[in-house]
């Protein structure tokens, strides 16, 4: 924007071209030939290229800024046709990564990230594994309540309240000293850190401010192999 523009709303908007090209010839034989020919274009008469233009720009009509994806000719002008469609599917190809330059750790490292939280989701274990780790923790719940005398007796003293309550059965209340469920415990898992001078894990968050950067940096890169991996087997999954 030059200084007469006040506001994104009053200028051209933001045009950003891509050119993918082949790093050999035939390079691209295969899905990407097949599915994508028609975008292919040759500014280099033995390897082919794809070019993408994303422009984005305030739209007066629904007031807000909007960014259309188009695929270009060797003119950097629209394909016409219906091979637009086949946009999203090459941007699944060409996937694009954001990190924040400021970055809160108890956010990077929430459950509800998109980062962390998918590591948790992803946390996969066999049926009977997760049968005997259930099962410990329960023995471990168990085991926490009844070496400890003030919890034993608040138990039974809880367990008075099928006098109030028409509840019918034993063992009617109890105290979850652990989650005993495996994926309430993953939800409070954390990273910790020791510098190797105690015996003492520290949690990420009481870290240095670079130390928690560099963390943050190494979890989003690890996200990234992860989502690369799934596009990839998606890609072959679509080959076959």
């Amino acid at each position: 924007m030059d200084d007469k523009i006040k506001s994104p709303k009053d200028s051209e908007g933001i045009k950003i071209t891509l050119m993918f090209e082949e790093r050999t010839s035939g390079e691209w034989e295969g899905y990407i030939s097949d599915t994508f020919a028609e975008t292919i274009q040759y500014i280099d008469a033995e390897k082919a290229s794809i070019i993408v233009e994303s422009n984005a720009m305030y739209n007066e009509v629904t007031g807000a800024i909007e960014t259309k994806i188009s695929f270009l000719n060797i003119d950097y002008a629209p394909i016409a046709g219906k091979v637009q469609n086949l946009v999203n599917r090459f941007l699944s190809l060409t996937p694009v990564f954001y990190l924040q330059a400021l970055r809160e750790l108890r956010d990077t490292f929430s459950t509800k990230s998109p980062l962390w939280g998918k590591f948790m989701k992803k946390v996969s274990v066999a049926q009977n594994e997760l049968d005997n780790i259930q099962n410990q923790i329960e023995q471990l719940n168990e085991n926490i309540i009844s070496n400890d005398n003030n919890l034993t007796s608040l138990v039974n003293e809880l367990q008075k309240i099928q006098k109030v309550i028409d509840f019918q059965g034993k063992d009617l209340v109890s105290i979850n000293a652990v989650p005993l469920k495996t994926w309430d415990l993953l939800s409070k898992a954390q990273v910790v850190l020791n510098n190797g001078t105690s015996a003492i894990d520290f949690p990420l968050d009481i870290h240095g401010q670079g130390t928690q950067s560099v963390t943050a940096i190494l979890l989003f890169k690890a996200y990234i192999n992860i989502l690369l991996k799934e596009i990839s087997s998606d890609s072959c999954d679509r080959a076959v």
